[in-house]
């Protein structure tokens, strides 16, 4: 599954015996403190973590098994952010061609965190899909996100077919639609713009 290579790196230190200056080799760029993970295990573990969802403890454990040495949650936790940090442009493109789509679906799942509800907030169109967490459901979450209340002349769809997005739209969502009840969420609010 993955190639352990062990690479050493030495940097002397010289003094100068006549002037005492101390001289210090330089390390690769590259290299950012004395142990370095190499992309793949970078991947798997962003892929357990984000994609499966598999708790810090467990992939600390999983890797130590697997590798022979644990990983700080801290490690992991930075790999994210580089991930996130890395990933800004792709999102503001992502937004920028959802909106630009004629149709886009938008849903919601829930999500434990912290032993309390969090909704993830699923946008697509295409083969571009972006997600949200947030605490609430429904358009005020919505309107925090600010994805929809641009979408104002497009088109929505969450189970069957678009649905024409106009100021006086109801729409249930996908799980009300399966489960036949009858609350709807309103996304009048959400598709106001600015002012309006």
């Amino acid at each position: 599954m993955f190639e352990k290579r062990v690479e050493h790196v030495d940097a002397e230190i010289k003094h100068c015996p006549c002037c005492h200056h101390v001289t210090k080799g330089q390390f690769p760029s590259d290299l950012a403190g004395p142990v370095q993970y190499g992309l793949g295990i970078k991947a798997y573990i962003l892929n357990l973590l984000i994609t499966q969802m598999v708790s810090l403890n467990r992939v600390q454990k999983l890797l130590k098994t697997l590798i022979g040495r644990a990983i700080s949650e801290a490690v992991m936790l930075k790999y994210i952010l580089q991930l996130h940090v890395a990933l800004e442009a792709w999102e503001q493109d992502a937004i920028r061609q959802l909106l630009a789509s004629p149709v886009m679906h938008v849903d919601e799942t829930s999500m434990r965190l912290d032993k309390k509800n969090h909704w993830v907030h699923v946008c697509s169109a295409g083969d571009i899909t972006l997600k949200r967490l947030h605490a609430k459901r429904g358009s005020v979450a919505m309107d925090e996100i600010n994805i929809t209340r641009a979408m104002a002349a497009s088109s929505f769809t969450t189970a069957g077919p678009p649905i024409s997005a106009i100021n006086s739209l109801r729409m249930d969502c996908a799980d009300h639609i399966c489960s036949g009840s009858s609350n709807s969420l309103s996304i009048r609010t959400a598709m106001r713009g600015p002012g309006t």
